[in-house]
């Protein structure tokens, strides 16, 4: 099923266009032209294997874009250019290899940003870049392996940074850098190894921290392995290969008092979680 050019054009109230769950396997230039008061687009759960670029400018009010569920493996430069008002975008379920630079930046009020389900292999730097606003980034269910430093410097107001079950094995320094607003990072389900220190430290409101389900094997004593970490709530290691802790395991959290004076029970409620946590790591 093909979308012509003109298909839906010259709308000047429509609000809503749904054409989710049908059989669209292309969708041609102009198909989409001069909908003012579009706001949000839904071409989900269809067959669409390439958006041509340029396909979805003129569309100065859209804020929601529905493209899971389909059969795209690549996404082309400028294929979401002039969409200013875009709030959310997702890409969930698809095929995409690779991000490419410049494919998903100058979206000056993306908040939610979903490409979760793919076949992504890689994060690079530069790749999120000119997305200002963005909170909520879901690249979980990938094929990730390494993650470069700085690869989310650009993401200031980042509160949501999933990226569970991929294949990462390591965790180097810098990649979660001058990340000041992250909330929840997820890292659960990898094949992580080893984290290097200082890796995961600076990040001064992270609540959450997941690390269950890897290969870890060690906590290193000489190390604060989790510095810098003062509004941490809840972190997750069960399901690893540690066999021991160091005596030192408790001093390597950064707790500031002057966060827990007021709050004794969550305070105590923490240092249980985490002694049950470790009791439950298996051997190799």
């Amino acid at each position: 099923m093909n979308i012509q050019s003109g298909s839906f054009s010259n709308l000047p109230k429509l609000e809503w266009l749904h054409l989710n769950d049908n059989k669209i396997t292309n969708i041609q230039p102009g198909a989409v032209l001069n909908l003012p008061r579009l706001q949000q687009l839904r071409l989900d759960s269809n067959q669409i294997t390439i958006i041509q670029p340029g396909m979805f400018s003129n569309l100065p009010q859209l804020q929601r874009l529905y493209l899971y569920n389909n059969q795209m493996n690549n996404i082309q430069f400028g294929t979401f250019s002039n969409l200013p008002k875009l709030q959310q975008l997702h890409l969930n379920n698809n095929k995409i290899t690779i991000i490419q630079h410049g494919m998903v930046s100058n979206l000056p009020q993306l908040r939610r940003l979903y490409l979760n389900n793919n076949k992504i292999k890689t994060i690079k730097p530069g790749m999120f870049s000119n997305i200002p606003q963005l909170q909520h980034l879901r690249l979980d269910y990938n094929q990730i392996s390494n993650i470069q430093a700085g690869a989310f410097s650009n993401l200031p107001l980042l509160r949501e940074l999933h990226l569970s079950s991929n294949q990462i094995t390591t965790i180097h320094v810098g990649a979660f850098s001058n990340l000041p607003h992250l909330r929840q990072l997820h890292l659960n389900n990898n094949k992580i190894k080893n984290i290097q220190p200082g890796a995961i430290s600076n990040l001064p409101k992270l609540q959450q921290l997941r690390l269950d389900n890897n290969k870890i094997t060690t906590i290193q004593p000489s190390i604060r392995m989790f510095s810098d970490l003062p509004q941490l709530l809840q972190l997750t290691l069960n399901s690893n290969r540690m066999v021991t802790l160091p005596s030192t395991a408790y001093s390597m959290l950064y707790f500031n008092p002057s966060h827990w004076q007021w709050q004794p029970f969550f305070f105590s409620h923490f240092l249980r979680a985490w002694t049950c946590w470790l009791y439950t790591f298996r051997t190799p």
